[in-house]
């Protein structure tokens, strides 16, 4: 988790903690770059603001996909001005939360980001099936 809000950063660990999640909170993309890289044991998800001081939440999460591509991101903002960005943010298949959010909302969020999209085969039927 990246969050430069001391008081969203705490509440944020703590319901994710409560949920059994194992978190890593940092105050910028700086400290999360240099945890990201000497980390031992691999992230599942970025959970960023998209406004950090030194780098925004978006250039931070191409940073670390660049070592890890198939890492999942959730940006969050409070901004209106960020949501505009949305569409832009969709299309990286980066996940957003908007600010402020309740704890549900959260939980539902970091969910959906670490879960994997159903890849639904395509089966052959033979002729005497009935599809519905």
């Amino acid at each position: 988790m990246v969050e430069d809000e001391p008081g969203v950063r705490s509440l944020s660990t703590l319901v994710l903690q409560g949920a059994g999640y194992k978190v890593v909170a940092c105050e910028n993309a700086k400290a999360a770059k240099v945890l990201f890289e000497h980390e031992r044991d691999p992230f599942d998800l970025l959970f960023s603001d998209v406004i950090l001081p030194g780098q925004n939440g978006i250039d931070l999460a191409h940073d670390l996909r660049v070592l890890n591509p198939n890492l999942p991101i959730l940006l969050c903002s409070g901004y209106a001005d960020d949501s505009v960005r949305w569409e832009s943010i969709k299309k990286e298949g980066f996940h957003f939360l908007p600010k402020p959010y309740p704890t549900v909302k959260l939980l539902m969020a970091v969910r959906d980001a670490i879960t994997p999209p159903l890849s639904i085969q395509p089966r052959e039927f033979a002729h005497d099936e009935k599809t519905v």
